[in-house]
């Protein structure tokens, strides 16, 4: 009887596959470098992943025009102009009775 061969599916295994933990530190470390050094890549070629993670490490550090810009990016990647404006509500008016 004749041995059925298979073949492995997939990419073949290179032995440097990185673990979830690694790849998130190496995502944090991209945005630390993107928020505290600038990146001579625009933020429009910046992946969404490094901006969502840029906007927590600014807010962190207290840098509240670095999370503007972020956040503008994503707005506009979202097909919206400068959507955030700050308002004020009034209080609602009190009735004697």
């Amino acid at each position: 009887m004749k041995e059925a061969t298979t073949t492995k599916r997939g990419r073949p295994a290179t032995g440097r596959a990185r673990t979830p933990a690694q790849r998130s530190a190496d995502l944090r470390a991209r945005a630390r470098t993107q928020v505290f050094e600038g990146c001579p890549t625009p933020l429009g070629e910046v992946a969404a992943s490094v901006l969502l993670e840029g906007i927590a490490t600014a807010y962190r550090a207290g840098l509240p025009f670095e999370v503007e810009r972020i956040a503008d990016e994503l707005l506009r990647r979202l097909g919206h102009s400068k959507a955030v404006t700050e308002t004020t509500i009034e209080p609602a008016a009190v009735t004697a009775g």
